[in-house]
């Protein structure tokens, strides 16, 4: 990496310190840095003594967690943020959750948010989280996840030590939510891709629901799999269950089914063909994506228009018949 890239993501991280009045110790702590690299780092300082009193570079990889930390891409990207009313409904309904994380009984502050695959939900709460660093808290689940990884993650990234027991522990989270929101703290706890959960899982979060009310915000995003799961579950009669439903139920958000032809990006494509594939090949969002930005960004590359030939030849997509 150029050194003057790094001067520049050294004064940008400078910045975003100070304008969300943290401390170098909790900037280090939300990124999962050394931090004495980050001190280095902000002093203009990109390298460390190692054992022996060696002088080592510090990695480049430290400079593009940081990057990615304060929102800085330090890769040419042509895929800005659009207000599609599913992006638009997300950080409307984070917003009111956090703004109502303190009040009577937790009116307000606990969501189920619920939307179909590539529709954006993660990119919207990425983009909250890194507007809100220092009071929020988002955790992905995946499918191998157990409620000992979901809480030690929560734990983590609270800074706080945790005493054994499942139980135990989630009271010490408690106690740290509470801590926070008596010194006028407004937290929230984000959970995304929800539908990864497993029943003891979906009993966890009862339990957060409860320990937490009145004192922090709590938010599950997931696809439409994540209700009619509980749903069956609750058919089965399974025990806990219906507690757990009890509580969301009047919280549940159900986004607005995705513009499947893609409105609000094609601006990007000139080609009227090209949508028109584009809009047969791209199930979603996310899919459109991972399509276009790629092919945008080669396009240019090369000094060559993004058209629908150049397009198939560059996924090696032959035309209907061919």
């Amino acid at each position: 990496m150029d050194e003057s890239v790094k001067k520049l993501i050294s004064g940008r991280t400078l910045e975003y310190i100070q304008q969300n009045a943290m401390s170098q110790t909790m900037f280090a702590k939300h990124c999962g840095i050394n931090p004495s690299y980050l001190s280095n780092i902000l002093n203009g300082i990109f390298e460390y003594k190692a054992a022996e009193g060696k002088i080592v570079p510090i990695s480049d990889k430290y400079f593009h967690i940081i990057a990615d930390c304060i929102g800085m891409n330090l890769q040419e990207s042509v895929w800005d943020i659009r207000a599609t009313s599913q992006f638009t409904m997300m950080i409307s309904t984070l917003e009111n959750a956090h703004e109502n994380a303190m009040s009577e009984n937790g009116r307000g502050a606990f969501k189920m948010i619920i939307g179909e695959s590539g529709c954006g939900k993660t990119f919207a709460i990425n983009q909250y989280c890194k507007a809100h660093p220092t009071d929020s808290i988002k955790i992905t689940i995946n499918d191998m996840d157990k409620i000992k990884d979901i809480i030690e993650e929560i734990g983590r990234q609270l800074s706080i030590e945790l005493p054994l027991g499942a139980g135990n522990r989630l009271r010490a989270i408690a106690r740290e939510f509470r801590s926070r929101a008596l010194r006028g703290v407004k937290m929230i706890l984000i959970l995304d891709e929800g539908e990864n959960t497993k029943i003891p899982g979906l009993k966890m979060y009862k339990a957060i629901y409860d320990l937490v009310q009145g004192y922090a915000a709590f938010v599950i995003a997931g696809t439409p799999e994540l209700p009619k799961m509980m749903n069956l579950l609750l058919g089965k009669g399974t025990p806990g269950i219906k507690q757990v439903v009890r509580r969301f139920k009047a919280g549940i958000v159900n986004l607005p089914p995705m513009d499947r032809k893609y409105t609000p990006f094609m601006d990007l494509v000139e080609d009227i063909r090209l949508r028109k594939l584009l809009v047969g090949l791209c199930d979603n969002y996310g899919e459109l994506h991972d399509f276009l930005e790629p092919a945008i960004l080669s396009a240019k590359k090369d000094g060559k228009p993004l058209t629908e030939e150049y397009f198939r030849t560059m996924y090696c997509i032959a035309k209907t018949g061919e």
